[in-house]
């Protein structure tokens, strides 16, 4: 029989202590207790448990610690008993022979320079059982035409005599599957798998895959995780970098992602499943997680799994310290391809890896492939509650500190393509314009020509930085414009529009598993919205693959009025619209904008609105937000053309939450108002 029992603690720090209980840091604790750390090199969680003759009388009393990879050293009554080892996740402590009867004090002491980040982010459990615990759990997958074999494999701590172990392998519509583990290994056999699929190319199937520990009569211990079934290769031609995945090809599209360390490990978790949604809003299919980067916890595999993300896992090719870890993540499906960076010993590191990874793509490089970054500023509202009134001046000291020093940077990259910001307002918008397109260039040209190492990956995505970062999401997790970019760039079937004069080329690329076959309509306006020419041009694109469509001379059409005119390309697939976008014909900053005097209509209820936005004249990137509320938009940064209303639907994350309240605090901007 397995008893189990959840610990409180108190922090010990400074002379004074404080009741807390997981998840906690130093940070949370002392923060909240107003207890100072200035000065303290080591802090120490301590709990009492009490040994009664049950606990004293079982052959095993163990103390697990969960989601926490940190280094820090456990006591009971004062004497040492082990110590993590800063990577692991989940650690076993076996206190058998070390309890005394009745009261025990058991101790985490954690050091370091910073202390506040140091805690317990998971649960601490006092277990006592006669019989075995699961440790870890690892996955090999092999598929072969219609079949997958998974191998199963467990490590256990504590009596491993008379212990039987089964696994239950269950799908989502409901097959059941069974495996007998002898010494704790097995296997189980599965006739037409449901595939899990990367986002974009099909469903993200999981089975439910259940370990029974037996004892003599009864369950002693149970692990449960879900499981994904597929199969991935490089697919390397002349003209093309893809990969394979089940049969489908794959061009990777996403983001490069950093773990931010958080003083608060709740807040850490807050910004990690922000990160993730958000890519999956914005159509991800790939997430890296680039060399010497903070592991993330399991966690993020986990949601990577649900969502169809695929991650690329970038490890030097001396280490084999990764092996451990990446084997008990072998069950994730999101864990898909491995980048091995420089090392002598990469080769013999990945034939090892291979046999617990053999579903997975591994890849050689002498350095870590570079991916397109482009910095913006903050959310506005971002901006507000990082710097006083007084502060939010582009030049002032406070701004240059939180800056980084690319506040003169980012004014030079705005005046090449658009007029100077009159204020932070103008200056955060148009460096997300900026941002957006060096993210944009940089991914189109990797889709229409399969990319450098066939990615269209851009650096990157994740809630950190402080004012100016180069990631889509600022550090209080609200979207810049270049996420709000991305989700058009990871449109599955893309139109790319690309002049030189005015001689425009059309450029598409489908990353659907099936044929378009659809119209590109390009039409010629004024700054107005008043119609001058239009043509549609009936095409078929093959699935998986980009090609350009035609090229056209426009000169007769805009020559000498390049700064009135601009041209709108939709891509129609039937009679819905997949893509639309505009292109001028000189830079931002000369075209004549006409006051477009922007009419907008929120309507919804119960944190789900839509606003729907209509303009008298031609407005380009308009921006919409909402100074009383947190929102992720449907779109942003849009263009309003002739006759036709953007209706942007949103979510409210926090804030008012009325229409009327939203409508009051709603704010817009467009091309037009600078320089106003």
């Amino acid at each position: 029989m397995v008893r189990k029992e959840l610990l409180d603690f108190k922090l010990n720090i400074g002379g004074e202590s404080v009741d807390c209980r997981p998840p906690f840091s130093v940070y949370t604790v002392a923060s909240g207790a107003k207890i100072s750390t200035r000065g303290a090199l080591s802090a120490t969680f301590t709990t009492n448990l009490y040994a009664d003759s049950v606990a004293l009388s079982s052959k095993h009393a163990f103390i697990l610690v969960t989601e926490t990879p940190l280094r820090y050293e456990v006591l009971l009554n004062g004497e040492r008993v082990g110590e993590s080892d800063g990577e692991s996740e989940s650690s076993y402590f076996e206190l058998c022979g070390k309890l005394v009867p009745g009261n025990n004090e058991l101790s985490f002491v954690f050091s370091g320079e910073d202390l506040l980040p140091l805690g317990i982010y998971g649960r601490v459990e006092f277990i006592r059982t006669s019989g075995a615990l699961i440790d870890k759990l690892y996955l090999t997958e092999r598929i072969e035409g219609d079949t997958a074999e998974l191998g199963i494999n467990i490590t256990t701590v504590g009596s491993a005599e008379g212990v039987r172990a089964v696994a239950t392998l269950v799908s989502s519509a409901g097959q059941v599957y069974y495996g007998g583990l002898i010494r704790g290994r097995g296997k189980i056999t599965v006739k037409d798998p449901l595939i899990w699929w990367p986002r974009g190319l099909g469903v993200q199937n999981l089975y439910k895959l259940t370990v029974n520990l037996y004892g003599e009569s009864e369950i002693e211990d149970t692990r449960e995780v879900r499981v994904g079934i597929r199969n991935i290769s490089s697919v390397i031609t002349p003209s093309s970098a893809k990969l394979d995945v089940s049969g489908a090809s794959l061009l990777p599209m996403g983001a490069v992602y950093r773990f931010d360390t958080e003083r608060d490990p709740r807040v850490a978790k807050k910004k990690l499943k922000a990160a993730i949604s958000a890519a999956a809003t914005a159509n991800f299919n790939t997430i890296v997680l680039p060399l010497g980067a903070k592991e993330p916890p399991e966690e993020f595999y986990t949601d990577c799994d649900l969502y169809g993300i695929a991650v690329i896992r970038e490890i030097d090719g001396n280490d084999d310290r990764i092996f451990e870890r990446l084997a008990t993540l072998s069950h994730h499906p999101s864990l898909a391809f491995i980048d091995f960076i420089g090392g002598e010993r990469a080769e013999l590191i990945a034939d090892r890896m291979q046999s617990v990874l053999p579903s997975c793509d591994f890849a050689f490089f002498d350095e870590a492939p570079s991916y397109s970054r482009a910095s913006s500023f903050a959310s506005p509202k971002t901006a507000e509650q990082l710097l006083a009134a007084g502060e939010r001046n582009l030049f002032c000291e406070k701004m240059e500190s939180l800056s980084g020093g690319e506040i003169i940077g980012m004014l030079e990259k705005i005046s090449k393509n658009y007029l100077y910001p009159k204020n932070i307002y103008e200056f955060s918008y148009l460096s997300w314009l900026v941002a957006s397109d060096e993210l944009c260039e940089g991914v189109n040209q990797a889709r229409l020509s399969s990319g450098a190492f066939g990615r269209a990956i851009f650096d990157g995505i994740g809630a950190y930085g402080g004012l100016v970062s180069g990631s889509s999401m600022d550090s209080h997790a609200r979207w810049k414009g270049s996420h709000y970019a991305a989700m058009r760039c990871f449109s599955p079937v893309l139109a790319v529009a690309e002049r030189e004069g005015n001689i425009v080329g059309f450029s598409v690329s489908n990353e659907r598993k099936t044929d378009f076959i659809g119209e590109l309509e390009y039409r010629i306006l004024d700054c107005k919205n008043r119609l001058l020419f239009k043509e549609s041009i009936p095409f078929a694109i093959e699935a998986s693959s980009a090609r350009k469509l035609f090229t056209k001379d426009l000169s007769d059409l805009v020559k000498g009025r390049e700064n009135e005119y601009y041209l709108e390309y939709v891509l129609r697939d039937g009679m819905s619209v997949s893509y639309r976008d505009t292109l001028l014909f000189v830079p931002d900053k000369s075209f004549s904008y006409a006051d477009p005097n922007i009419a907008a209509e929120v309507l919804g209820y119960d944190r789900r609105y839509t606003v729907t936005l209509t303009s008298e004249s031609f407005a380009r990137r308009v921006m919409i937000d909402f100074s009383g509320a947190d929102v992720i938009l449907s779109q942003n940064c849009f263009d309003i053309t002739q006759n036709t209303p953007v209706k942007v639907s949103f979510t409210l994350v926090n804030g008012e939450d009325s229409a009327e309240a939203l409508a009051s605090s709603l704010k817009i901007i467009s091309l037009y108002d600078i320089g106003k």
